[in-house]
């Protein structure tokens, strides 16, 4: 940032764990067990919508099926779903 001439520079040159404790650790905590919950209900309303419903993608927006076999990793995104249906089905 320039002021009066002058450049200021900042450098981040590390980081430490600072933990919480007590009265200011609650809140924190509170918070991120409520967002895993709204996210754990979520993704159940997803899975439920997505079972209940019928997806039908425009040619070439079908997700890819997921990878199956030995030594594969599990798929991630919009391929964990169900099957793609497409308007070919």
């Amino acid at each position: 940032m320039a002021e009066r001439g002058a450049v200021s520079v900042a450098v981040i040159t590390g980081s430490r764990p600072a933990p919480l404790t007590g009265a200011r650790a609650r809140p924190v905590a509170l918070r991120a067990m409520q967002a895993e919950a709204l996210n754990s209900e979520v993704q159940k309303r997803l899975a439920a919508a997505r079972k209940a419903g019928e997806i039908t993608y425009q040619d070439g927006f079908a997700p890819k099926p997921a990878a199956t076999g030995a030594g594969k990793g599990a798929a991630t995104g919009a391929a964990t779903g169900a099957p793609a249906k497409t308007a070919a089905n």
